[in-house]
């Protein structure tokens, strides 16, 4: 079971990620998926003769998963570096003159 309870597994995952995306085997996955949504694409806007409502549904289903499917590691890395960037303080740890006018 994947942990991304801690900033640590978190970056982890992150560092995977942004691994995988660079993989030999990925980046020909990536190649095939967007080959594929090029097709797609194409039919879709071409039309096949008799195709019904359903038959053009379909294809913009299986538009959607292709796209789906290639964009899912960025969106993981998306979903997972708020998390990490919510955590870090945002108050200024050096008070300016205004801060300690405030305090007399």
């Amino acid at each position: 079971m994947i942990d991304l309870s801690t900033d640590k597994n978190r970056q982890i995952a992150i560092g995977n990620l942004q691994s995988l995306l660079t993989h030999p085997g990925w980046i020909m996955v990536e190649e095939i998926v967007n080959l594929n949504i090029e097709e797609v694409k194409k039919v879709i806007l071409a039309g096949v003769k008799g195709e019904t409502i359903e038959d053009v549904n379909r294809m913009r289903d299986k538009l959607a998963v292709h796209l789906e499917v290639i964009n899912t590691p960025r969106l993981m890395i998306k979903n997972l570096e708020p998390e990490i960037k919510s955590e870090i303080p945002t108050d200024d740890p050096f008070a300016t003159v205004e801060d300690n006018n405030k305090k007399v």
